[in-house]
């Protein structure tokens, strides 16, 4: 049976790459909110689709 490493902790995980990996998704989550936001929602024509979708609900209701 092969030992754990160093700095790996009850069941064999290294908690520091644990960490790292868990960081840099996050990360990536708050670059891709970031550019989206940017990308979509600051764009004109997102805001006018968005009210013709509000109009529509209206109408249906």
């Amino acid at each position: 049976m092969a030992s754990a490493p160093a700095g790996a902790g009850l069941w064999g995980v290294d908690f520091s790459q644990t960490l790292l990996i868990f960081v840099l998704g996050l990360a990536v989550g708050l670059f891709s909110e970031v550019v989206s936001y940017f990308l979509l929602y600051r764009h004109e024509a997102f805001h006018k689709l968005q009210d013709e979708c509000k109009k529509l609900c209206r109408e249906l209701d």
